[in-house]
């Protein structure tokens, strides 16, 4: 083998070398590249009410979207696990923000007792 082949063979290994070492621990997506958005999946546990998905810049806010509505209930925010969301803060990765709900009551005054009552109860 000749020497300008032997370089250049040597060359293209360390390349390669340098390119595998330089992208390790880094997520990728199918095309290779380092992702540059993130997706944010609004659950809200309601067959029927539905929050559209939104993609954001890894690394940037997230846009709280419109509250959403459920008769008899009230929102109180969007949630991962036990915690409420901070809008304020950066995403770095995929997210799924779930909705939680308090059930309305209302006060009832009924042959002269006041009783609270739950939407969808009877008093």
């Amino acid at each position: 083998m000749k020497k300008s082949t032997k370089l250049t063979l040597l060359a293209g290994v360390l390349a390669l070398s340098v390119v595998t070492v330089a992208s390790c621990g880094q997520e990728t997506t199918n095309g290779g590249e380092t992702p540059t958005s993130v997706v944010v999946t609004y659950d809200t546990g309601v067959e029927g009410i539905a929050v559209n998905n939104s993609t954001v810049n890894k690394g940037s806010k997230a846009t709280a979207p419109t509250a959403p509505e459920r008769e008899g209930y009230t929102f109180v925010g969007w949630y991962v696990g036990d915690t409420e969301f901070d809008f304020s803060s950066a995403i770095e990765s995929d997210v799924t923000l779930t909705a939680k709900w308090v059930v309305k009551t209302f006060k009832v005054t009924v042959d002269g007792v006041e009783q609270t009552v739950e939407y969808g109860k009877t008093a």
